[in-house]
């Protein structure tokens, strides 16, 4: 099999150090639950809808996930799409095109996402990237007078050439989705802290994007305890989402938090 040659990872300098990028994340993989808050693997499809006030009235955003036999992508998957995002702006920046494949060296994903060293991180990623291709997102969202459709991949395809005895990745390549372009040209990203690979739960990860998205240069970010854990996307009893929340203690990455006795969360960033 012969690999693109006008690929991502040649058009980078050979002086980029992984350490330089931090992880961006895609604004709405922050806000939408598609990546699963949970470590095990789920096959069944998955139906989330959020309700909300706007300025111009209620909008109802509804999510349809169509696994294939891979699976739903999970929060850790979600580490590999914000190394991609992180190289494919640096490109972007650099007054290259957001389209076509993209070439990466596996152990440079590895790092970025501080994984360790054994050989079954390959296998692990080549899960991840089939979970990326073989899940089908249909989104809806509408307000009082119009209706949004769209239906897309993350990632289109991937390809990759491994050391047969070993299973070693040697290097891979993704295709870019005409959906993943689109965010990439309009910047629709967040910044994360570096220490965001140190979170171990997957319950903390989805609560450290949500917190992200929505405090941003805001004093305090408020919402109820019921909306909090839809917007989790945390399959389960509410009482277990409280008590988890509750284990916390009120500090998250970045973050601290505190539900009053209304049941509303109050988000600040901390000092």
């Amino acid at each position: 099999m012969v690999l693109h040659d006008q690929v991502l990872e040649e058009r980078l300098p050979s002086i980029l150090g992984i350490d330089e990028l931090r992880p961006k994340v895609l604004i709405e993989l922050a806000e939408l639950p598609i990546f699963s808050p949970t470590s095990k693997q789920l096959h069944s499809d998955f139906n989330w809808n959020y309700l909300s006030i706007r300025d111009s009235g209620l909008q109802s955003v509804s999510v349809i996930l169509l696994p294939n036999k891979s699976g739903r992508p999970n929060i850790y998957d979600l580490n590999f799409m914000m190394f991609l995002t992180a190289q494919l702006l640096f490109a972007k920046d650099h007054g290259r095109a957001i389209d076509g494949w993209a070439r990466f060296h596996p152990n440079k994903y590895f790092e970025f996402s501080k994984q360790g060293r054994e050989s079954a991180r390959y296998g692990r990623l080549e899960k991840t990237l089939s979970r990326l291709v073989g899940t089908l997102i249909r989104t809806n969202v509408y307000s009082e007078e119009f209706e949004a459709l769209q239906e897309f991949h993350i990632i289109d395809a991937w390809r990759a050439v491994r050391n047969k005895k070993t299973g070693r990745m040697l290097c891979c390549e993704v295709k870019i989705s005409d959906w993943l372009s689109s965010q990439i040209m309009n910047e629709r990203v967040i910044t994360l802290s570096t220490q965001y690979f140190e979170i171990s739960s997957p319950f903390e990860k989805r609560l450290y994007l949500i917190f992200s998205k929505h405090v941003g240069q805001s004093a305090v970010w408020k919402i109820t305890l019921e909306k909090l854990h839809q917007k989790h996307g945390r399959q389960g009893e509410f009482k277990r989402f409280k008590r988890e929340l509750n284990s916390l203690n009120g500090l998250i990455l970045g973050y601290r938090f505190e539900v009053n006795k209304n049941g509303i969360v109050e988000v600040r960033k901390r000092q």
